[in-house]
């Protein structure tokens, strides 16, 4: 199932795609203050595939992406949520750092774009990209 993901200065919001666009409903809120670790990670399957882990007081969260979704787009989110959580100050520079990798246009010259995810419901909580 795909979902959206939005970071502000103060949560972060979740919300399943079709939910969100025909209801306006939201899924998660979950607020910054709660969040004490995030990671840009690859998971060991059938393929290597791109994740962004996000561990809270309540939960562990997993975004999964699509095997060819560019490490950059997965990075940049994971350094977005890194600047404002609990982590260690070098961990956080490292996400940081490659935030700003340049990010170049795609094969038909627009640019690319962060991937939704798609939930699948486990525990932890794992969602898949497109």
């Amino acid at each position: 199932m795909k979902a959206l993901v939005a970071v502000t200065d103060r949560r972060i919001i979740t919300a399943k795609t079709n939910a969100f666009l025909e209801q306006g409903e939201i899924g998660q809120d979950i607020p910054i203050d709660r969040v004490r670790y995030v990671r840009a990670a690859t998971v060991q399957n059938r393929s290597e595939r791109l994740a962004v882990d996000l561990i809270t007081r309540d939960e562990n969260i997993q975004w999964l992406f699509q095997t060819d979704v560019d490490s950059t787009q997965v990075d940049a989110l994971a350094a977005v949520l890194a600047e404002s959580m609990m982590i260690p100050d070098v961990e956080r520079d490292a996400l940081q750092r490659r935030r700003y990798t340049p990010v170049e246009a795609g094969s038909e010259g627009e640019s690319t774009h962060s991937k939704s995810a798609e939930a699948a419901g486990s525990d932890p909580t794992t969602c898949d990209a497109d």
